[in-house]
């Protein structure tokens, strides 16, 4: 639809189906053919013979708006590119005293598909908290959270069964 009203937008009347307000621009042809044949559809014929049904529907089949084809060339991805969202399955990204590293999915053994390596130092030497997230594991194992210098281990599990 496009709106054909010259008025500010807190005058705008949404009635699309007002053709004073609205046109159409791209019309679905098949819209209008089951229409109870009161008239209203957008494909309605009245009460013409069938020769003129037939060519009124194609004389407005032809008015209707084509796109026109998309510009740039289709993207040709494999299935396996796709669905690895990492180059080789596995990107590692350094930032201040951080390191993340992201996994495809089912390429880790253990489910592993994120690891969040927050370091104490700029040299990223001494880790305080390792963070690492879970898909698609067995025993329902979504987020650990390491902390080496405390000894500590934190494991959060999504609820259900094995």
């Amino acid at each position: 639809w496009v709106n054909m009203q010259i008025c500010s937008a807190s005058q705008v009347q949404l009635d699309f189906y007002n053709s004073r307000c609205f046109e159409y621009v791209m019309m679905d042809p098949d819209a209008g053919l089951g229409d109870s044949g009161d008239g209203s559809g957008l494909f309605a014929v009245g009460d013409a013979g069938p020769d003129e049904s037939e060519a009124n529907l194609a004389e407005q089949a032809a008015q209707i708006l084509d796109m026109p084809p998309a510009w740039s060339d289709r993207p040709e991805i494999t299935r396996e590119a796709f669905h690895a969202r990492c180059h080789q399955g596995e990107r590692t990204t350094f930032y201040h005293k951080c390191k993340v590293e992201l996994y495809a999915p089912y390429t880790q053994d253990d489910g592993l598909i994120q690891r969040i390596t927050l370091y104490k130092d700029v040299r990223r030497q001494i880790p305080l908290e390792i963070r690492e997230r879970f898909k698609h594991r067995k025993d329902k194992l979504s987020e650990r959270k390491r902390r080496p210098m405390q000894n500590e281990i934190v494991e959060r599990f999504e609820p259900g069964r094995l």
